[in-house]
């Protein structure tokens, strides 16, 4: 089934409940429609976990909150028989705490919806430890507590599984006063304790609200917010070596990179020019790391 966007907030303060359709047609160009299902709709949300279950052919919502509370609440949009689909509201057995921005990852080989982490008050500034998962094997759902100690509280952070080693990643998000940088692993088959990892290698700055992936045995972020309200359009790689954490290395993958650079023409000789460009990132003040003329390489 095509993408479901679901909630998030309008840009001021006022949580949404709509439901949107992103799929690409035959020429590969993305559309967005808005679907119109039946149903009692679920509250207005933001900071969601959700997943597609497949087999029963579900979008699944959970966690999440509007400006008055935060919510553990489970709802499908099921499209079996309706192409707008049908909301109903899931009773799970078990229990999770209530949290707005967890990371959430899905573990599809046995229908588990791991949640890590998120913001138990409206405010987002109480963070938590949690790590549970939703089992959506059973139209009902079931919630889950695995074991696990030594997390980093955050919320807004990116959690990925991965399935080749059957462990999931943690990175970034925030602790309720700031950003961070930490990086963590979990053995889902052994569970315990998350092992941090702090790599040698230059990393990403510490972020929240960014985007994540595991594709290709690589750990994968971009974008995401500083806490100087800087949005980052960087894209970081990691391999992660789960043996020896600190021995995981990052890669800035700089897609379409630019760097400050002028180029100055003498309009008094044909060809004449000289170049400077400067180390440090969207400034024309720092140390000036190369200079040149047109008798000299570019390379």
């Amino acid at each position: 089934h095509p993408s479901i966007a679901f909630g998030g907030l309008d840009g001021t303060s006022e949580t949404s409940n709509e439901a949107w359709e992103i799929k690409a047609d035959q020429y590969g160009n993305y559309e967005v429609t808005k679907l119109r299902p039946t149903g009692t709709r679920p509250g207005t949300k933001w900071l969601c976990a959700s997943v597609y279950d497949p087999t029963l052919d579900r979008f699944i919502i959970t966690m999440g909150g509007d400006k008055n509370a935060v919510s553990s609440e489970v709802w499908e949009l099921s499209f079996t028989g309706s192409d707008q689909g049908v909301w109903t509201q899931r009773t799970p057995t078990g229990s999770a705490t209530a949290v707005a921005g967890p990371g959430y990852a899905n573990k599809a080989s046995n229908n588990r919806l791991y949640i890590f982490g998120g913001a138990t008050n409206v405010a987002l500034t109480t963070t938590s430890t949690q790590l549970v998962y939703l089992d959506y094997t059973t139209t009902n759902c079931a919630w889950a507590s695995p074991t696990s100690s030594g997390g980093t509280a955050r919320r807004t952070p990116v959690l990925v599984y991965d399935g080749t080693n059957d462990k999931l990643i943690v990175f970034g998000g925030y602790s309720g006063s700031a950003s961070l940088q930490t990086l963590s692993y979990w053995d889902v088959a052994a569970a315990g304790a998350w092992a941090n990892a702090v790599p040698t290698t230059d990393m990403p700055d510490a972020r929240r609200s960014h985007a994540g992936v595991f594709v290709n045995d690589k750990f994968t972020i971009s974008v995401g917010r500083s806490d100087s309200s800087l949005w980052y359009k960087d894209t970081w790689e990691l391999t992660p070596n789960y043996g020896t954490p600190n021995s995981s290395t990052w890669v800035n993958k700089m897609p379409r990179a630019y760097h400050p650079a002028y180029i100055f023409h003498d309009p008094n000789t044909t060809g004449a020019y000289h170049w400077q460009t400067w180390a440090t990132e969207d400034s024309v003040d720092s140390t000036k790391v190369a200079f040149g003329s047109n008798t000299e390489s570019f390379a």
